[in-house]
């Protein structure tokens, strides 16, 4: 057996910094200078600037000389692909969820709450209970690591939190769900597909309003 060794601090900045631009903390063009990034952290400025390395090569932020870097803007084409990917693997967890006879009772319950707790940013993360309980019944575990990877891959802050938007997700849930228990693969399927194209047309919506002229 391997030694229990500690998280590298430049795998924990790492990890915060990529959290604060996924929650939308900190904003697309949002300078992040090294000694100030350091002293906040308490950390030297090394591993900061490892973190900094780590996020470049992930597409996250650009580096624009040895002590500083922007948060990158994800543009049109990259939301577009990160929903077309997930369209075809989550259309195909659906499928095999639904060939694997899944209990539907935890997503009927998610629904229920859903419904509560539409306008509020608590749905948010309903919504990805409802996503993962369908993803573990597929048993498709190639599938859903990819899966996982694509969830963390885009901010969230042109995810709409509207009480509209998020009851009209809902509905299309309720619709997947209604395939699972039909036992229909194929309708299971094409109504995941289409909850998530139309979810990305939604987002591709919010972040052309915010484009900077």
């Amino acid at each position: 057996m391997q030694k229990i060794t500690q998280i590298p601090a430049r795998i924990k900045i790492a990890h915060e910094i990529k959290a604060a631009i996924l929650s939308g903390q900190l904003a697309p063009l949002t300078e992040l200078v090294q000694e100030k990034l350091a002293e906040m952290l308490g950390v030297s400025r090394t591993p900061v600037r490892e973190a900094f390395q780590l996020l470049e090569k992930d597409g996250f932020i650009d580096l624009v000389n040895s002590k500083k870097a922007i948060v990158r803007r994800f543009d049109a084409s990259d939301v577009a692909e990160h929903y077309d990917l997930r369209a075809l693997l989550e259309g195909q967890v659906a499928f095999k969820a639904t060939q694997n006879h899944m209990n539907t009772t935890i997503l009927e319950e998610l629904l229920l709450e859903m419904d509560q707790l539409a306008g509020t940013s608590e749905f948010i993360e309903k919504n990805q209970a409802f996503h993962q309980a369908i993803w573990e019944a597929s048993q498709c575990i190639k599938h859903v690591e990819f899966i996982h990877h694509l969830w963390n891959r885009i901010p969230a802050e042109f995810v709409s939190i509207s009480k509209s938007a998020q009851l009209q997700a809902n509905q299309e849930h309720k619709a997947i769900v209604q395939a699972i228990k039909n036992h229909d693969e194929v309708q299971a399927n094409e109504m995941m597909q289409r909850h998530i194209l139309r979810t990305k047309q939604d987002y591709l919506k919010r972040l052309e309003q915010t484009k900077p002229f």
